[in-house]
C-alpha cells in the first residue's frame, strides 16, 4: 500500500513536463496573509515565507511546495476556489482568481 500526496505529484508532473501553468481547486480563496485577506500574487520567497512563518499551514503547506517544486519547469501556479462558479474559466482566460505564485 501506497499514500501519496496527490498535490505533490501534481506539481512534480508540472514541473517535469514543463506545463504552462499548475493551478490548484480547492475549498478557500488562495493563500491568505496573517489578517486572513487574499494574496493575490506571490513571489516563491514571499510564498515560503509564510511557510516558515507559520502564516501559511495545514493543507496549505503540500499546495505551497507543490507550487515552488512546478515552478522549475512552470511559468506560474495559481490556488483558487473550485466552489465559485467559472472559477478555472476565469482564472484560465482572465488570470482572475486566488493566489497566482509566479517566479522571477
Amino acid at each position: 500500500m501506497l499514500n501519496i500526496n496527490a498535490d505533490v505529484v501534481a506539481g512534480e508532473i508540472a514541473a517535469a513536463i514543463g506545463a504552462e501553468r499548475l493551478i490548484f481547486l480547492t475549498d478557500v480563496a488562495g493563500i491568505c496573509d496573517q489578517q486572513g485577506s487574499l494574496l493575490p500574487r506571490l513571489s516563491p520567497g514571499e510564498a515560503e515565507a509564510l511557510m516558515v512563518s507559520g502564516v501559511a499551514s495545514g493543507g496549505m503547506i503540500p499546495k505551497i511546495k507543490a507550487c515552488l517544486m512546478a515552478l522549475s519547469g512552470t511559468s506560474a501556479t495559481c490556488i483558487i476556489d473550485g466552489r465559485q462558479p467559472h472559477a478555472l474559466f476565469r482564472n484560465v482566460e482572465e488570470g482572475s482568481g486566488g493566489t497566482t505564485i509566479k517566479g522571477g
